[in-house]
């Protein structure tokens, strides 16, 4: 990630337009529980569930972009998402926005869309909606990973 992005925790939200786009494409059932793990100000989510009835849940490492999401009426939790537990298959939206870039470890770096993937996808209700927004250059891994974590889940069934 370039300097730039790393002083933002590598928040570079959906512009607003492009979230309601997405919004309209959805049809939303009566209630729901819709989380975004990778929340930043809030705005991005709003306006993806517009009017809906959903139980809005956001994760947010940084204080202040959390508090933001807050007065957003979004229940958000200030952490990092990969300290975050959440019951299996409970959310019936997941919207991931999550930071390009690599982990910095000692081994096995991988991809931070495929950690944050890996990590979050058990919280997806069978049938509920992923919203994953990356970048085109990583979607062919990605994907291939996704398969693989749905083939697994579906094992354990």
């Amino acid at each position: 990630m370039r300097p730039q992005g790393k002083t933002k925790l590598g928040f570079f939200p959906l512009p607003p337009l492009e979230a309601r786009r997405l919004g309209n494409c959805l049809v939303f059932p009566h209630e729901f529980s819709a989380v975004d793990p990778c929340v930043g100000d809030g705005v991005a989510f709003k306006c993806l569930l517009g009017s809906a009835n959903a139980y809005r849940y956001g994760i947010e490492i940084d204080a202040y972009r959390a508090e933001q999401a807050k007065a957003l009426e979004v229940d958000t939790l200030q952490a990092n998402t990969m300290d975050v537990r959440c019951n299996a298959e409970s959310i019936s939206l997941l919207y991931m926005n999550p930071p390009y870039d690599l982990e910095a470890g000692q081994s096995n770096n991988q991809r931070l869309e495929l950690v944050f993937l890996e990590h979050t996808y058990r919280w997806h209700k069978p049938g509920g909606v992923l919203l994953f927004l990356i970048p085109q250059p990583q979607l062919k891994s990605t994907s291939a990973h996704g398969a693989s974590l749905e083939r697994r889940r579906h094992r354990y069934e």
